[in-house]
């Protein structure tokens, strides 16, 4: 058998398999029931989510049968409340309750969402634990949140339970779209100059009759919702490499800004969280270029360290190229220009164990040096996280009850503290951009 039909056999039987696992991940979700969420004890509830008084709670529900009042197995026991009918009661101690206390977490009004983009081209560093559970956490908190799944591998699509989907129905769509607008840029400015317009790909045209909006997927969290990936994105990314050398003058690195510059994207979330590939992708590149917030999550190794300054040094060179390129186009027409800026850029350590958080070597002396830049929390890789559904690395959604009591609370209490450092970096980017 010859090279090429070896080749085709792999992809025939490759495609089979994808058919087979498309129907296998149905059934799952069929019969597993994955978009239930599990239910909040009122104790959770007051101790974590609405913070209020337990007293306090009981004396408004009996006051307020209208308003859920949770499931009990048995009279007089605990209640459990579903996270939609939490959304209710915050709304209702947001409209009656006392005035000084803030039952939403912060956001100046007439500010847009922060865009957050998790990077770091290194593998197994986190990024997808990170982006899972930061962007839970706020939305538990109360913000309006969006995910956006750059990773051809789907792992964070997979944890929210996104099957398989049509490609222009994720994140595929960006970098064609981006380019299909361009391109008919070009092709008006050469037909206007009599020369023959570039032939559009098909897949290019395609890409022109999607938004971002069809290409959001609500989860079981209620708040919170997903541009799920697909594994096609590797080649489409491997593609427009191309282009970008045909075509130096297509400014790729705005394709995720531009899609975020809607105004029904400031109304209907707070947050955006970007989890990337581990690779110097250009669509990394553009993830990067439109955050207000980078968080570089970063395992405390010493081979991770090494590889994670060499990303910031790759990174920094690209940067400063794509500033040369603006300032010389915007000073060739008499305008100025501002360097590409964030609000915070910040590493989030990583330990293999809790038991290492702090503790080892090359932390030490990576806090030494990056000091300013790194959170004072470390996370660790904790075993219970692939306890839940096959490995889903998502803490908020683990029911306290079927594990592990004191290995839940340190893992709870590890993402709480994060997530308390993560909203004060929210916050003071907030108070700096207030409008005047």
């Amino acid at each position: 058998m010859s090279k090429t039909n070896q080749l085709h056999e792999l992809d025939t039987l490759a495609a089979s398999w994808e058919a087979t696992t498309h129907e296998v991940t149905i059934t799952e979700q069929r019969t597993k029931k994955r978009d239930e969420l599990r239910l909040f004890s009122m104790s959770e509830i007051t101790e974590s989510i609405i913070k209020i008084a337990p007293g306090h709670l009981r004396r408004v529900l009996k006051e307020n049968p209208d308003l859920p009042q949770g499931y009990t197995k048995v009279p007089n026991g605990m209640r459990w409340f579903s996270f939609s009918e939490i959304q209710t009661l915050r709304q209702y101690f947001h409209n009656t309750g006392a005035k000084h206390k803030k039952y939403y977490p912060y956001r100046p009004n007439g500010t847009p969402p922060k865009v957050v983009t998790i990077l770091n081209y290194s593998k197994h560093n986190g990024k997808t634990i990170t982006a899972t559970n930061l962007a839970t956490a706020a939305t538990i908190d109360g913000y309006k949140v969006l995910l956006m799944d750059l990773d051809p591998q789907c792992d964070l699509t997979n944890i929210f339970g996104i099957g398989n989907t049509d490609k222009w129905a994720t994140s595929y769509s960006i970098l064609p779209k981006n380019f299909a607008h361009f391109l008919k840029h070009e092709n008006i400015k050469r037909m206007s100059r009599g020369e023959p317009p570039i032939p559009m790909n098909p897949d290019v045209a395609e890409s022109n009759k999607h938004d971002v909006h069809s290409s959001i997927n609500k989860t079981k969290w209620m708040n919170l919702d997903i541009i799920p990936s697909s594994f096609e994105s590797f080649s489409c990314d491997l593609r427009f490499a191309r282009e970008v050398g045909n075509f130096p003058n297509w400014k790729y690195w705005k394709s995720i800004k531009d899609i975020f510059n809607d105004p029904q994207i400031d109304e209907d979330y707070d947050i955006i969280i970007i989890d990337t590939s581990s690779n110097a992708t250009h669509i990394a590149i553009s993830a990067a270029i439109a955050a207000d917030i980078i968080l570089i999550p970063c395992k405390m190794t010493m081979n991770s360290i090494s590889k994670t300054t060499k990303f910031l040094s790759l990174l920094n060179s690209t940067i400063e190229e794509i500033n040369r390129v603006e300032y010389t186009e915007a000073t060739a027409i008499g305008e100025s220009y501002q360097d590409i800026r964030w609000d915070s850029i910040n590493f989030c350590p990583l330990s293999n164990t809790f038991e290492h958080v702090n503790n080892n070597r090359w932390e030490r002396e990576f806090r030494i040096k990056f000091n300013d830049f790194t959170y004072n929390t470390s996370q660790f890789y904790s075993p219970l996280l692939d306890q839940l559904h096959g490995g889903i690395a998502n803490v908020y959604e683990i029911d306290y009850r079927n594990v592990d009591r004191r290995e839940y609370q340190r893992t709870r209490q590890n993402f709480d503290v994060l997530y308390d450092e993560f909203k004060k970096t929210l916050e003071r980017a907030w108070s700096n951009n207030i409008p005047t």
